[in-house]
């Protein structure tokens, strides 16, 4: 991803998150991250633009925060960990939020 972040979790509970800003939030784990991640109509994902602006910031605080713990990017694709199917949860990227913002009735985005 390149500015923005994204957090999806498997169906079995595993979370992922990729981001590109930096915190120095402590105590961050993957579950809290989770939790303060609204769920939206439609099963949508949350974005910067469907939520308030200070749920937002913290979000990506919390994400960044995690990222610092657990070190750079990786070659996530590659990771054995991830295989299978994910549910995007939360977005900044532009091309999921402006879909999350000018689709009236929502949009759900199926297992990616």
């Amino acid at each position: 991803l390149s500015d923005g972040i994204t957090a999806a979790v498997s169906p079995d509970g595993a979370m992922a998150a990729a981001t590109t800003s930096s915190s120095s939030s402590d105590d961050v784990t993957a579950e809290l991250l989770i939790s303060i991640i609204p769920r939206m109509d439609f099963d949508a994902p949350a974005t910067n633009a469907t939520i308030p602006p200070n749920l937002s910031n913290r979000i990506e605080e919390m994400a960044s925060s995690l990222e610092s713990v657990h070190g750079e990017r990786r070659d996530y694709v590659a990771s054995p960990q991830l295989a299978g199917s994910w549910r995007l949860l939360y977005s900044n990227g532009p091309e999921i939020a402006n879909l999350a913002a000018r689709l009236p009735f929502g949009f759900a985005l199926g297992p990616t």
